[in-house]
């Protein structure tokens, strides 16, 4: 039996890194110990994380280029219509523009979504929680901090905020209003926002994460708001889904590892 632990104990280790990587594009790499063959094995293993970073680096530097690049036609278009004689017309058309430059922004911020390079932190989550409960409070939201549970969480801080803000705004946006808790569980810690509004179809519930599927078309946006909440929790290895509870609304749940140490 001992000697049938030592001998799975690399391959344990890979399983291990298999997970993280699964949950984290930034997770460790492996340590490239053991029998020449399994070292071999980690170190392609690690190889390949590498490249998936650099891969995905690579394409957000490709859109950021892109993006760069159009700011100064699109600009000039923007002067050219300031020109136009027919007022109407030219109000339309502006609108245009401002909502092409906002989706070009945010399909820029969701091709980032899932990476970040800021530095992993831990912090106090009921504090984070009031914190962005007060902040949407100050600019009219209707949004309150319902319950806290103590923990502390290790997570790079401002993935952690775009992902909930993307949550609080979506709900304040088709429900009006919405509520912050958390609690614990086992071993890890799980965030709600939730909402009482109209809810969603199950069958659009489950697409729900797909860019640019908006749930009601009359609101404003672009419907890509869930999308890059989802991918701001993968680069801190929190899971995120949605549920429609038994009285109606929807509740997100963001589950991240509690955080043991000190």
């Amino acid at each position: 039996m001992v000697a049938g632990r030592l001998a799975t104990l690399p391959l344990r280790r890979l399983i291990a890194a298999s997970r993280a990587f699964a949950r984290s594009i930034d997770a460790e790499p492996v340590a490239e110990t053991g029998p020449s063959d399994v070292r071999e094995a980690l170190a392609t293993f690690n190889l390949m994380q590498r490249r998936v970073r650099e891969g995905l680096a690579e394409r957000t530097r490709l859109l950021a280029a892109i993006s760069h690049d159009l700011q100064t036609p699109l600009t000039r278009l923007r002067l050219r219509l300031e020109q136009v004689a027919d007022e109407e017309l030219r109000g339309r058309l502006i609108t245009d523009l401002s909502a092409t430059l906002r989706m070009m922004r945010r399909g820029l911020d969701l091709a980032r979504g899932g990476e970040s390079a800021e530095d992993w932190v831990v912090v106090d989550l009921d504090s984070l929680l009031s914190s962005l409960a007060d902040d949407a409070t100050a600019v009219g939201q209707n949004v309150r901090f319902a319950a806290g549970c103590g923990a502390r969480v290790r997570v790079k801080l401002d993935a952690l905020t775009r992902c909930l803000g993307n949550l609080i705004d979506n709900a304040v946006k088709y429900a009006g209003s919405t509520k912050l808790a958390c609690r614990r569980r086992a071993d890890e810690v799980v965030i709600t926002v939730r909402d009482h509004g109209p809810g969603m179809p199950s069958d659009m519930l489950a697409r729900a994460f797909e860019p640019f599927l908006r749930g009601d078309t009359r609101a404003e946006g672009n419907g890509i708001g869930l999308a890059i909440a989802r991918a701001q929790a993968g680069t801190i290895g929190a899971t995120l889904s949605l549920h429609t509870p038994s009285d109606g609304g929807i509740e997100a749940l963001l589950t991240l590892p509690a955080h043991s140490g000190r």
